[in-house]
């Protein structure tokens, strides 16, 4: 049964890993925003009911052994599809013995377990901030405390009971399968409706039947409470960007820069062919958040740096990468700046042929922000020459 939970968690977890990558429509590009482990979290309470699924119980009045649970929760999502809870409950259980006067005893539980989420709604369509509800499915691992077994159980049952049995309090790791339906109130408050099903050791209810298992249904209702992220929203969102707005502010740069190449003899030259470099006259190759390779829409300034170094076989091109400071921790905005710098690079190398040796790269990171009043422009590649 533990093979079948962790390879059930595993398969969640690659058909995930496709939802939440960058998507490209014809008129629009959207990134999931960057979080780190202090965004995305919640808290919540339950209550509900419980039905046992034990020895005796199943052959009576269902009416008489349905007991009451609670649970409180906190957790976090990693991105729209998987998740993290951790749950603490109560449950107060009804069993059945035949040989007790009334035919049923009383018996507690205390629980914690530790719950995978898998978002079906992300799962098998496109993530949606506006969505209202939520269908989750869970898969836990846990620990169960039994005890508070009525006294009656001893008295009338010992010496009668053909099978095994004990009354002193006791523990044992138990799995859950859970399916919740979280129905979005506000954005910051759900309301969750959660059927649960447990499996736990046969000796839980006191009486061991040979049957391996004892199963838990319950039945849970109650709310969670979504905090802030960084970005001072409560869910998950996506940046959007319409390849109109993404080079509006590049437009009159990249034409300025055509007309430049087309009249090489006014090339900007300073000194012994030392190219100027104000950021006013760099090439320079914008990026979305997280996004390394250059874009389509970009692939032009490349070609301008090709037809430089082919018309100045003396003249070297410095490729420095940058990120913003707003997105991402300096280590990786350090590496993902390098990265453009290198493919830009690569594309250099081998789609124009230029040497190696000519090109130098370098990476900024967020260390350096050459625009401080837009933060998004600054995930840019400058190229200056010498």
């Amino acid at each position: 049964m533990k093979k079948r939970f962790f390879s059930l968690l595993c398969a969640g977890v690659l058909m995930s890993g496709s939802v939440f990558a960058q998507e490209l429509t014809p008129d629009t590009i959207h990134a999931l925003r960057y979080y780190n482990g202090s965004d995305n979290w919640f808290i919540g309470a339950q209550g509900g009911i419980n039905y046992p699924g034990i020895e005796d119980v199943r052959f009576k009045t269902m009416g008489k052994f349905i007991g009451y649970s609670a649970q409180i929760h906190a957790g976090k999502f990693f991105n729209p599809t998987l998740g993290i809870r951790f749950t603490g409950g109560y449950d107060s259980y009804w069993g059945a013995n035949s040989n007790l006067d009334n035919g049923n005893y009383h018996f507690n539980s205390l629980n914690t377990f530790v719950d995978g989420i898998l978002n079906f709604n992300s799962l098998f369509c496109k993530y949606k901030e506006s969505t209202k509800v939520n269908v989750n499915g869970l898969l836990g691992v846990g620990y169960n405390y039994f005890w508070g077994y009525d006294n009656e159980l001893d008295k009338q049952v010992y010496g009668k009971e053909k099978y095994p049995y004990r009354t002193t309090g006791h523990h044992f790791l138990a799995i859950r399968l859970s399916l919740q339906f979280a129905i979005k109130l506000s954005e910051a408050v759900d309301l969750n409706i959660e059927g649960t099903l447990s499996s736990t050791d046969d000796f839980s209810n006191a009486v061991y039947y040979q049957r391996e298992y004892d199963y838990y249904a319950r039945i849970l209702a109650g709310i969670s409470y979504h905090f802030k992220d960084r970005y001072g929203d409560r869910r998950m969102k996506y940046d959007y960007y319409t390849d109109a707005n993404r080079v509006a502010d590049l437009n009159d740069e990249i034409n300025r820069k055509r007309n430049e190449l087309e009249e090489a003899s006014k090339i900007i030259i300073k000194d012994e062919n030392v190219y100027n470099n104000t950021v006013d006259d760099d090439i320079r190759i914008n990026y979305l958040i997280n996004d390394y390779k250059v874009d389509k829409t970009q692939a032009s300034q490349v070609a301008l740096i090709a037809e430089y170094l082919k018309e100045h076989p003396d003249a070297k091109a410095n490729i420095v990468g940058y990120a913003d400071v707003k997105t991402g921790v300096p280590v990786y905005n350090l590496y993902i700046a390098q990265r453009r710098a290198d493919y830009v690079k690569k594309m250099l190398v081998k789609g124009y042929k230029i040497k190696e040796d000519r090109i130098i790269t370098e990476s900024k990171g967020d260390t350096v922000q050459p625009y401080e009043n837009e933060n998004d422009w600054n995930r840019v590649v400058f190229v200056t020459f010498e």
